[in-house]
Formats: structure tokens, sequence, C-alpha cells
């Protein structure tokens, strides 16, 4: 198994974080990725008729673009989140968040010698 801190994003080499800190300059592009998720989040501004044909050109497909109706979208959001809830996904969420503490704060042999 590979150690997760030799974990590479296959987008590393990119230094999206720090172009994404840096603003979308004269391309109007901002590119982020959730790492060792296989999800890249692209948002080009729909107005830039130029960068979004350059996206069209480069990956052959146009990017969908919509309007959300936000009071729809919150009530979705909504939706999701009771139905988490129904499930008990807050309480275990709140057990491992815990657990995690407890077990970052513990001191072991064997996690001193790891430390070391």
């Amino acid at each position: 198994m590979v150690e997760a801190y030799l974990r590479q994003s296959a987008l590393a080499y990119l230094g999206l974080e720090g172009r994404a800190a840096a603003g979308r300059g004269d391309a109007g592009v901002a590119m982020t990725e959730r790492p060792h998720r296989a999800i890249v989040n692209l948002r080009l501004d729909p107005g830039n008729t130029e960068a979004l044909a350059a996206f069209e050109a480069a990956f052959g497909f146009a990017l969908p673009i919509a309007a959300n109706d936000t009071a729809a979208v919150r009530l979705t959001k909504l939706a999701v989140n009771r139905s988490y809830e129904v499930m008990g996904l807050r309480r275990a969420l709140d057990e491992a968040f815990e657990l995690g503490v407890e077990a970052e704060a513990s001191e072991t042999p064997e996690s001193k010698a790891f430390n070391e």
C-alpha cells in the first residue's frame, strides 16, 4: 500500500492551488482539484466566449451553461441534509471526529517512536 504522504495528484505539477490564489487573470478560467478524488472543477465566465471556445477546442465538448433557481437549490440541499440526518450521518461524523481527536491526542510508545 502506498504511504499517504507519498500520494501525489496527477495534476500536482500544475500548481493549481497557487494559481487559484493568484486569480483568474486574463484567461477568465479557474481550475481546481480535490486531490485523490478524480474530480476536476473548472469554471469559466459564461460571458467570456474566447475561453468557452478554447475549452471546447481543447476538450472536444462544450461546457454546460445553465442558471440555477437559488430557491430550488437551497431546498434540494436542505432535503439532502435532512436525509443524511435521518440516516444518522451527523451522529456518525461527530463520533468519528471525537475518535480522531482522541487518536491524535493519545501518546503511546508506538506513537512517540513514530514521531521521533
